[in-house]
């Protein structure tokens, strides 16, 4: 028991002096929370080249999957499949159009992705204008032709 006192009692008085002692001084606390910021900082610069080295990685795959979707595409007009072509052609243009995204999100960075989801919804909302014009409907097409404007000014806000 004696032996437990001799440990027990030192390791409670060292316990409440730090906790109760001065403390470092206020010079020290203000170089360790300078500290803290440099490290916040750099993790913040790492985590910003780690989403930009992925997204760069995914445009190259979608890239990648496009020209595959052409070469299909080149295969399907030479057999005279002209339907089967149109839908490699589709997909290759869905591919490269992932491709654009990622590549924009990689030069943008993370903390102004928002602004590409708004250019790409701007785009296919003239999608929508073009094809409601193309069938006559000119009220539906300006209504979405607004709608683009609207997405292209969230995004030209952003990227301010």
């Amino acid at each position: 028991m004696k032996r437990l006192i001799k440990f027990v009692v030192p390791a409670v008085a060292i316990s409440l002096a730090v906790m109760l002692g001065s403390g470092c001084s206020k010079t020290e606390r203000q170089e360790i929370k300078a500290e803290h910021e440099v490290k916040k900082e750099q993790k913040e610069v790492t985590r910003d080249a780690n989403y930009r080295d992925k997204e760069w990685d995914e445009a190259v795959k979608y890239a990648n999957k496009g020209y595959g979707q052409l070469a299909d595409f080149d295969k399907k007009v030479d057999k005279m499949e002209t339907e089967r072509a149109k839908l490699h052609l589709e997909k290759a243009s869905k591919d490269f159009s992932e491709a654009l995204t990622h590549l924009a999100k990689s030069e943008v960075g993370k903390d102004r992705e928002s602004a590409i989801n708004y250019l790409n919804s701007g785009v296919d909302a003239l999608n929508k204008a073009y094809k409601e014009l193309d069938e006559g409907r000119v009220d539906a097409a300006q209504l979405h032709f607004d709608e683009a404007n609207g997405d292209f000014d969230k995004a030209n806000a952003i990227l301010q």
